[in-house]
């Protein structure tokens, strides 16, 4: 990428996409930007998140049994999801 100064993509947008920073380092990263797009896996992003804001994400968030779906089998948390929570 940057010997190249970019990287091909797929998708929606096709074609040669130039980048104007690649750095292993977040913070010139973000630096001045009015948007983030993060990619990476869903277990990597509260804690790529917290990081970047200094709160604990982990310690804020919601869980299972905040959401009352403790327990739940899948097809139980589908029907919540699809017509809401009952009693």
């Amino acid at each position: 990428m940057r010997e190249r100064g970019g990287l091909d993509v797929e998708g929606l947008a096709k074609g040669f996409a130039p980048l104007e920073l690649v750095t292993p380092h977040l913070a010139p990263a973000v630096d001045g930007a009015d948007v983030i797009v993060v990619v990476t896996g869903s277990h990597c992003l509260i804690t790529l998140t917290s990081t970047m804001l200094r709160r604990d994400f982990r310690s804020e968030g919601r869980n299972l049994a905040q959401l009352g779906l403790a327990g739940k089998t899948v097809g139980e948390i589908r029907s919540v999801v699809e017509t809401g929570p009952t009693g």
